[in-house]
């Protein structure tokens, strides 16, 4: 009975729908093929609506980073760049994209208004600074002393990230904590946190028209996979949707693909 008295509001919610007649359009590069990689690109590769183009240097004859359009090459233009929806970038010892090949992903991200995810990277300094400044935390994780710091109990939920579309589903592995301030970035939002510091584990943040995204360490495969594998998934079944999402129609809500 109650319901009546909002009979204009009964029955009706408001959503986005984007409807796209072409396959999400992924590249993912790594220097190696590291655990958190390989689950990633299980992931996507068994997504029916993701066309993704996986490259692990290593793998290659030679060890050296293939450019053309082929797949298993790296886009040899901006235009080629251009066809991704997403980018995924892995952890690297050495430098691996030349200076105009960062020009191009800044651009890709930036004012192209596309995402770029990356997956445990380690010590982000050698990246280069027209591409580090637009993370979501300054620096690189720091080495922990703390003899619990591999575990979950050692992570915490934000309340931004119990909503992310991303990592809601962890909430069912992590207790809910707001972070409590630190290295973030502007626009940047921590998702999952060290729970006794100020370090984001799984942040995200607006870069011009595009976003990033970054799991900045490798315990989730690690912990998650045994008792929450649905959990940990999720971030990467919902990785292409979110990288399509457009945040200029002004509706604070989860925006679908069909």
């Amino acid at each position: 009975a109650g319901a009546d008295l909002f009979k204009d509001r009964k029955n009706r919610s408001e959503f986005v729908l984007d409807v796209r007649n072409q396959p999400v359009r992924v590249l993912l590069l790594d220097d190696r093929p590291r655990w958190q990689t390989r689950f990633a690109l299980n992931i996507l590769s068994r997504l029916p609506y993701v066309d993704i183009n996986p490259i692990i240097r290593v793998s290659s004859p030679d060890g050296a980073l293939k450019r053309g359009l082929d797949r298993g090459m790296w886009p040899d233009s901006a235009a080629a760049l251009g066809i991704y929806d997403l980018i995924v970038l892995g952890r690297f010892d050495e430098p691996v994209l030349s200076e105009k090949e960062w020009d191009q992903v800044v651009s890709f991200m930036v004012d192209g208004g596309k995402a770029v995810a990356l997956l445990a990277p380690g010590d982000t300094r050698h990246l280069p600074e027209k591409f580090r400044r637009w993370l979501p935390v300054a620096g690189s994780k720091p080495v922990s002393g703390n003899k619990n710091a591999g575990s979950l109990s050692a992570l915490r939920i934000t309340p931004e990230g119990a909503l992310h579309p991303l990592t809601r589903r962890l909430g069912e592995a992590l207790a809910e904590s707001p972070f409590p301030g630190g290295r973030l970035e502007p626009e940047a939002f921590a998702l999952v946190h060290e729970a006794d510091g100020a370090w984001p584990v799984v942040s995200c943040r607006y870069a011009g028209k595009g976003r990033v995204f970054l799991l900045d360490d490798d315990r989730l495969w690690k912990n998650l996979n045994q008792h929450h594998l649905a959990a940990h998934g999720a971030m990467f079944v919902h990785l292409p949707d979110w990288s399509l999402r457009s945040f200029d129609n002004g509706v604070a809500l989860d925006q679908n693909v069909l």
